[in-house]
């Protein structure tokens, strides 16, 4: 919840903390990826997304936001290669 609070109040980088930890305790929620992932994204480091979001991938091939939010940050990478395989991938688990 500090790692939300943090953010909405616009101390994104102050955020990263607080969702490293979520993650790192709960590591079976989708949830905390994204949203360590999205923090990454918003703070113009899409190495560290990626990395997020290939775990999550790995841990979730069946959500298609896991797919999504990974072809998202590969797309931030200049990696159009995987930002497209993922995006394809997360239209054929959910077309909607």
């Amino acid at each position: 919840m500090l790692g939300e609070v943090l953010r909405k109040n616009h101390q994104v980088t102050a955020s990263v903390e607080f969702y490293k930890r979520a993650l790192d305790q709960d590591p079976t929620k989708f949830a905390y990826y994204a949203r360590l992932g999205g923090v990454y994204i918003s703070l113009g480091q899409p190495a560290p997304a990626l990395e997020v979001f290939r775990q999550s991938v790995q841990r979730f091939p069946k959500i298609p936001e896991a797919h999504y939010f990974l072809g998202i940050a590969a797309r931030a990478a200049a990696n159009y290669e995987l930002a497209e395989k993922e995006l394809r991938e997360s239209l054929s688990l959910e077309a909607d």
